[in-house]
């Protein structure tokens, strides 16, 4: 049989575990709203300018990491 110090560290495991399912799936609904928020805000959009210019750095550090071609 368990001691009873066990059972209560179980227990607060358990709780614990439960209290950040919890919080987890609120901030991931919280989350969730806010990227539809954003995604019917034009005001939020990134400039096409700097979307490219990331796209481009992201391009150069692939071309970068596989070397050159051979």
């Amino acid at each position: 049989m368990k001691s009873r110090e066990q059972l209560r560290e179980e227990y607060e495991d358990a709780l614990f575990a439960l209290m950040m399912d919890y919080a987890a799936q609120a901030e991931g609904e919280r989350l969730l709203a806010e990227n539809e928020a954003l995604k019917h805000n034009p005001a939020a959009q990134v400039p096409e300018h700097l979307d490219q210019r990331c796209l481009q750095t992201i391009q150069m550090a692939f071309q970068k990491k596989k070397g050159p071609r051979q």
